[in-house]
């Protein structure tokens, strides 16, 4: 299991490493090769109620129902402005990467990925995640490679002061990859803004890119 696991990172670094950096620089747009009607026919065939087809977020939760790692729940719902605690994120994420399996329990998925090492200190299953929290985890889950900065002029976001210089640099790292994007501010400016909770919505947008589906 360990030796597949090892293999199923390896095959997904490298397509985080080559995928698109072209991803916009706010949460509100997404590139997918996806149409509006195939998002829709996904989205019909799950019933869920509470996305439209042409939402801005609708093509990463509709991959990931595609590929059964969401789905909604007995009313029909993602509720994608809703955030995420540490079980639901964890366990996705493991999930993604093959570290769990897809048919594992929520709980023991968690468990795998502190057993992995990808879940940060302070994170439970009951946590409400935040931005840096998921960014965290997915660096470490692709052990991405990255260098601490402490030169404001080499970090893309405004809120320098909001990171420890080694998280601007995974920050960089992911946002380069196009895995993270930011807030506009004005003035060709953009803030990450790290200790904003991330919505399911853009959990799911994250968790796309991850696996190179949008």
């Amino acid at each position: 299991m360990k030796r597949l696991t090892s293999i199923v990172l390896v095959i997904a670094l490298l397509l985080l490493s080559t995928g698109s950096v072209l991803a916009a620089s706010v949460p509100g747009a997404v590139y997918t090769d996806q149409t509006v009607d195939e998002i829709k026919s996904i989205l019909q065939s799950a019933r869920v109620k509470d996305v439209n087809s042409d939402d801005w977020y609708a093509p990463g939760i509709s991959a990931l129902i595609r590929i059964g790692l969401i789905a909604p729940d007995s009313s029909g719902n993602i509720n994608p402005q809703a955030t995420n605690n540490g079980l639901e994120a964890v366990s996705i994420v493991a999930k993604a990467v093959g570290i769990a399996n897809r048919n594992d329990s929520p709980e023991t998925a968690f468990q795998k990925a502190k057993e992995a090492g990808i879940v940060g200190d302070g994170i439970t299953m009951l946590t409400i995640m935040r931005r840096i929290d998921v960014a965290y985890m997915v660096a470490k889950a692709f052990n991405l490679p990255y260098i601490s900065i402490y030169n404001r002029n080499l970090f893309p976001f405004a809120d320098f002061l909001a990171f420890t210089p080694g998280e601007r640099g995974m920050v960089k790292a992911l946002t380069e990859r196009g895995i993270f994007t930011g807030y506009a501010i004005g003035g060709g400016k953009y803030e990450f803004r790290p200790n904003n909770t991330i919505t399911k919505a853009e959990f799911a947008t994250v968790v796309a890119r991850l696996m190179n589906l949008i």
